[in-house]
């Protein structure tokens, strides 16, 4: 199977009638997309599609798989590394729809630098602009910050987008930059978007950070 393509979806939303756009920013699942060494990769382990031998014949479809999770395009609830975080059900649905993005291009630091690890000066020099109020809401102005790495043209390599299996290799956020965002931003910030196999890497960002912020990979 190959990867989707890229669905734009225009829809007004009557309030204000401004067109939004929603971007299918996911990938199709198959056996041979980037996966992190420590998860099980997407496999089909039954697939069934045929006509019954039977007298009054007709066609039957059916499909078993086992994957891990985290796979492909997918998010993080708080749960992956806190006992007493969300999980994915328990995430309230105005974290998840109809929030407001702001995007960080990283991309040049990244491509001198395999490893990099995004800083707060990379933030700070974006002039990000994120009010206290929404607007259209009167509550508090929820959004998503994502990192645009450029990552994605080294995808569905496993080896240029993620590294090897002993070694993984691809930008990511440093701890430092992690606290920072959390303890500026607080409960406006709902998520991290990031387009890499993950936000953080082994021994670069510690789990007690990972658990204050809801990760949402794009890998895309």
């Amino acid at each position: 199977m190959k990867c989707r393509f890229l669905l734009l979806l225009f829809i007004f939303k009557f309030s204000s009638s401004i067109p939004l756009i929603f971007i299918d920013l996911s990938h199709t699942i198959n056996p041979s997309i980037p996966f992190f060494p420590s998860q099980v990769r997407f496999n089909f382990t039954q697939r069934i599609a045929q006509w019954t031998n039977e007298e009054n014949k007709f066609f039957y479809s059916t499909n078993a798989f086992i994957t891990s999770e985290h796979m492909g395009t997918h998010i993080d609830a708080p749960y992956h590394f806190s006992p007493n975080g969300w999980k994915v059900d328990e995430i309230p649905l105005s974290h998840l729809i109809s929030v407001h993005a702001r995007i960080i291009d990283v991309s040049k630091r990244c491509n001198q630098n395999r490893n990099y690890l995004i800083t707060i000066d990379d933030v700070k020099k974006s002039d990000l602009s994120v009010p206290e109020i929404d607007e259209d809401t009167r509550g508090n102005f929820l959004f998503v910050l994502i990192f645009y790495t450029g990552w994605t043209k080294y995808w569905p390599d496993q080896t240029t987008y993620a590294g090897g299996e002993s070694d993984v290799q691809f930008p990511g956020l440093s701890e430092e930059l992690a606290i920072y965002l959390v303890n500026t931003y607080g409960e406006n910030l709902v998520g991290i978007g990031i387009d890499t196999l993950s936000s953080k890497k082994k021994k670069h960002l510690s789990n007690h950070t990972h658990t204050l912020l809801t990760y949402i990979y794009l890998s895309s």
